[in-house]
C-alpha cells in the first residue's frame, strides 16, 4: 500500500477555474455547432479541449489519492477498533480479577475478625471464672485477717499474692480489649 498524506489542506480546490474552462468550452462546442467552423478559433478550442483534458486527468489523480486516503482511514478505523475490543476485554478480565481478589480479601477479613471475637469470647469467660475464684479467695482472706489479731507471713504472703493475682487480671482483661489487630 504506498503512503499518501492524510490531510493536504495546501490543496484545497473550490472548482472555480474548472467551472469557468467548462462553461467557457461550451460555448465555444455550441458556437461550433450554430455556425460551424467559420465563427470559432480552432486553436482557441484545440488548446481549451487540451486545458479540460490535463483538468480531468488532475481530477482523476485526486480521486484516486482520495481513494486511497480513505482505504488507510478505514483500514486505521478497523485496526482502532481491534485495539478498543481488546482493551476492553482486558479490562473487563482485570475488573473480574480485581473483584474476586476484594471478595477474597472480605472472606480472609470475616474469617480473621470472626476468630479475633471468639478468642475475646473465650478469654473473657475465662476472665470471669478465674473472678469468682478470686473473689471467694479473697472473702476466705478477709475472714482470716478478722479471726487472726496477730501478724501472721503466711497470710500476709497469701494476701500479697491475691493482690498480685488481681492485678495480673486486670492487666489481661485491659489488654484483651484494647488489644491491636
Amino acid at each position: 500500500m504506498k503512503t499518501v498524506e492524510l490531510f493536504q489542506f495546501n490543496q484545497l480546490d473550490l472548482g472555480s477555474g474548472r467551472h469557468a474552462r467548462v462553461i467557457k468550452n461550451s460555448r465555444a462546442a455550441l458556437q461550433l455547432v450554430r455556425h460551424g467552423a467559420k465563427g470559432a478559433n480552432p486553436v482557441a478550442a484545440w488548446v481549451d479541449a487540451a486545458i479540460s483534458v490535463a483538468d480531468a486527468i488532475n481530477s482523476y489523480c485526486k480521486l484516486q489519492r482520495a481513494k486511497a486516503i480513505t482505504e488507510q482511514l478505514l483500514a486505521r478505523k478497523q485496526e482502532l477498533k481491534r485495539k478498543v475490543a481488546n482493551a476492553s476485554e482486558v479490562l473487563a478480565i482485570k475488573e473480574n480479577l480485581w473483584q474476586l481478589e476484594q471478595q477474597h480479601r472480605l472472606t480472609l477479613l470475616e474469617t480473621t475478625l470472626e476468630q479475633r471475637q471468639q478468642q475475646t469470647h473465650r478469654l473473657l469467660a475465662q476472665l470471669k471464672s478465674q473472678h469468682k475464684s478470686l473473689e471467694m479467695l479473697l472473702t476466705q482472706v478477709r475472714a482470716l485477717r478478722r479471726q487472726s489479731r496477730s501478724s501472721c507471713p503466711r497470710l500476709t504472703t497469701l494476701t500479697h499474692a491475691a493482690d498480685a493475682l488481681m492485678q495480673a487480671q486486670l492487666a489481661c482483661l485491659v489488654y484483651a480489649l484494647n488489644e491491636p489487630s
